[in-house]
């Protein structure tokens, strides 16, 4: 059992709270509060061209025009729900802080880091997720998007592991990336002037804490497949509420709202969306896409060239003289994105054009 619901807490005796809660540290969903989303409208942005498309290039953008996009995203928009939690100048040193432990890099740097933040902000937008999170979901998902690749020094798990790096041996070979840039993110909310939670209650501090955590650990692609496995249960589970949800994406329907959006699968939506913008580089206008795509090869290639220097294995993708450039993209496309993509495209219809997108960049 991974989760319960309050309403099941409450039918249950003292001795078996006690197991669950204490000793198997089970999740206690909340339940269900009236009202989300009606305190901020979807229709504050339509006015601020950027948050109604996907072509917004994070690798043209300034310093300064990044932190601007990550302030709206923030404050000013429809899941602008931050002044709830933090003073604004206090985020804003927050977001500073972070763009400084983000390492110049070809691929996990702060613009990667403030493009997958918009793609889960456009993914909020696009499942209607003001009427079916709360305010502390839809911020700490946010924030977890921003920090998700915190400290990333441009090299895999599997190569920290061969070459026992201190983090693969603090974290016993589990995500040592993973557990580094969540450990990352709390630790610079320990201090009061970068303390992005600091107005929130201590229940809302665990909740935000509990999804950040589950979020982050999730970009780790050795979950990709069960989170396709698990995404594709729902559908097959419930695939009369998401196809009827596909004839009208932009209205929710009480039975879709309970039983697909809700209860027990509304962490792994909030997981989804983090790996999903995670991998969304192939759903993105071309010239994106391609952009993207030769960044992460480079990164690869300069992984490939220490493994040689040191006499390891060198990774499948990881040899510059000889990887196919589109090929690679290929098999990264089909093999691993196009699945998740379908499977996510059917739970969620309103995603349908990023499936589209993905089909023209392949060919």
């Amino acid at each position: 059992m991974k989760a319960v619901t309050e309403n099941e807490l409450e039918n249950m005796n003292a001795e078996r709270k006690a197991v669950l809660l204490d000793m198997l540290n089970v999740q206690v969903l909340a339940a269900p509060v009236a009202g989300f989303g009606t305190k901020r409208s979807m229709q504050m942005d339509f006015e601020v061209e950027w948050t109604q498309k996907w072509d917004l290039n994070l690798l043209n953008a300034s310093q300064t025009e990044m932190q601007d996009y990550v302030t709206y995203m923030f404050f000013r928009s429809q899941f602008g729900v931050a002044y709830h939690f933090v003073e604004e100048s206090v985020f804003q040193q927050f977001a500073h802080n972070v763009e400084a432990n983000y390492k110049d890099v070809p691929y996990h740097c702060f613009p990667h880091a403030v493009d997958v933040l918009f793609t889960v902000f456009r993914l909020l937008q696009l499942t209607r997720a003001g009427k079916w999170t709360g305010e502390i979901e839809q911020y700490a998902l946010l924030v977890a998007s921003l920090c998700h690749d915190l400290g990333h020094f441009g090299r895999t798990n599997q190569f920290l592991v061969e070459i026992k790096h201190e983090l693969a041996l603090r974290y016993n070979d589990k995500s040592p990336l993973e557990n580094m840039h969540r450990a990352m993110l709390f630790q610079l909310c320990q201090h009061g002037d970068t303390d992005v939670f600091a107005f929130a209650t201590p229940e809302q501090q665990k909740e935000a804490r509990k999804i950040a955590i589950a979020a982050i650990l999730h970009t780790d692609n050795v979950h990709h497949f069960d989170m396709v496995k698990d995404v594709s249960a729902v559908y097959e589970m419930e695939s009369g509420l998401c196809d009827s949800q596909a004839i009208s994406p932009e209205v929710i329907t009480q039975p879709y709202h309970e039983r697909v959006l809700q209860g027990k699968n509304k962490m792994m939506w909030l997981q989804l969306f983090l790996h999903f913008a995670d991998v969304s580089n192939p759903l993105k206008p071309f010239d994106i896409c391609m952009s993207w795509a030769w960044r992460v090869l480079d990164e690869f290639f300069d992984q490939g060239d220490e493994e040689k220097d040191l006499g390891i294995p060198v990774g499948m993708l990881n040899d510059r003289h000889k990887v196919n450039r589109p090929g690679s993209q290929h098999g990264f496309i089909n093999f691993l994105v196009a699945p998740f993509v379908a499977a996510s495209v059917r739970v969620f219809p309103g995603l349908q054009p990023l499936h589209s997108q993905m089909i023209r960049n392949l060919e």
